[in-house]
């Protein structure tokens, strides 16, 4: 008798340990974003890297993040100074984000 009572009680606990586990396990809700993400108004879209050829040598353009670029700024062919904007990216998100750690 013994030999059948242990293993119907192991088995009763585990299947109650699954169903407690199963029981406390988060639901999680969809949540919505704020606003849309950004949609390109071209048919077609390129990604690429931009290399500036200067008088004396070439440099590298890059951003610290990635993002859809919203502005232009200059054309190829222009001269740009030191500092001058080129173009910006889309920050709805970075903003997003500094207004939420903002509240804590």
């Amino acid at each position: 008798m013994k030999r059948t009572v242990l293993p119907i009680v192991a088995a009763i606990v585990a299947i109650l340990g699954m169903i407690s586990v199963a029981r406390t396990r988060p639901k999680r809700e969809p949540t919505v974003p704020p606003t849309a993400p950004p949609t390109s108004s071209f048919e077609q879209v390129v990604a690429g890297v931009g290399l500036v050829e200067a008088n004396s040598e070439n440099i590298d353009i890059s951003c610290a993040v990635s993002g859809m670029v919203t502005q232009l700024y200059v054309k190829a062919g222009d001269r740009v100074g030191q500092g001058q904007k080129l173009f910006s990216l889309d920050d709805r998100d970075l903003r997003a984000d500094q207004q939420v750690n903002a509240l804590h």
